[in-house]
């Protein structure tokens, strides 16, 4: 199916997950993860949603590029005047730090040009928050700083956004290694192998789906986020199903099983597939909001 659909039928799976686990209670939270695990199926296709909708969203969202070289000529030479004026007070190796980064921030903003100043930005700004939450010990922080750093690969050219999708996903499993956290591990190596996978391979497989439950649960754990696993797992799998009425379908347990499974209903791309993608998104639309009308009218009751 195509990326828009998956994510339309993500999201209303999300909305309905509550119906169908009552240890979920709904949130925008939940909602929100069964959205995104109904796009990371498609990790391994260069030109899926999570690329190629992403990119132009996001250059409309960011400062225009003259904004934004202000923005970095400003925070380097707030930087580089802090640590000049903070000589007597700072340890020599923290001021020295500072006076790199700074100088990273002013270079980027004086040589740094078009779509590759958008790019190492997002990169330089991920990195410095990283580096706040591991100099404060703070692993939230550094999760946060990971992904602002993975926005970049979104202006990258193809193979490059696999190096550094690799780079990050390993840099994560590595955070995760450090503070014990093993379900961060898993996602990070995910991250790391999957975009170097064959599309519909691995990540369209029922083992894809116990790795991103136990991520999920371990999310749900950590933060303390009642539900969180049954909306992951409910997005992937209906990343699944979704594509296994195409004439693909799905090889569920590939490598142990090479037959794919499921109905071939739907040809990606044309014109009658376009319209039973849209049918099926608006008959789940009807299902959970009967669903919640049902419910609301029990409450009134």
């Amino acid at each position: 199916m195509r990326g828009t659909s998956h994510l339309a039928i993500g999201f209303l799976t999300g909305l309905g997950v509550p119906m169908l686990a009552p240890d979920a209670p709904l949130s925008s939270t939940g909602v929100c993860l069964a959205a995104f695990s109904s796009l990371v199926p498609d990790i391994d296709e260069p030109h899926s949603i999570l690329v190629k909708k992403l990119s132009p969203a996001f250059e409309k969202i960011i400062p225009p590029i003259p904004m934004m070289r202000r923005l970095l000529l400003a925070i380097g030479g707030f930087l580089l005047a802090y640590g000049g004026l903070s000589i007597q007070a700072l340890h020599a190796n923290l001021l020295l730090l500072i006076w790199i980064v700074g100088a990273l921030y002013v270079g980027l903003g004086l040589f740094c040009e078009g779509k590759k100043l958008h790019q190492h930005s997002l990169l330089l700004v991920g990195g410095t928050v990283f580096l706040l939450g591991y100099i404060y010990s703070r692993g939230d922080v550094m999760m946060s700083g990971l992904a602002i750093a993975m926005l970049g690969t979104i202006f990258q050219a193809e193979k490059m956004r696999m190096i550094f999708l690799s780079i990050a996903g390993g840099s994560l499993a590595f955070l995760g290694l450090t503070m014990s956290l093993w379900w961060l591990v898993a996602l990070g190596l995910f991250f790391a192998i999957a975009p170097w996978l064959p599309h519909r391979g691995l990540t369209h497989t029922i083992w894809a789906v116990a790795l991103w439950g136990y991520v999920c649960y371990g999310m749900e754990q950590y933060f303390h986020t009642p539900g969180l696993f049954w909306f992951g797992v409910a997005g992937y799998v209906s990343h699944l199903l979704a594509d296994s009425i195409t004439k693909e379908r799905v090889k569920w347990f590939w490598p142990l099983w090479n037959q794919p499974l499921g109905v071939r209903l739907i040809r990606v791309g044309s014109d009658q597939g376009n319209y039973l993608e849209k049918m099926i998104i608006a008959g789940l639309f009807c299902v959970v909001f009967l669903q919640y009308a049902a419910q609301a009218n029990w409450l009134l009751k």
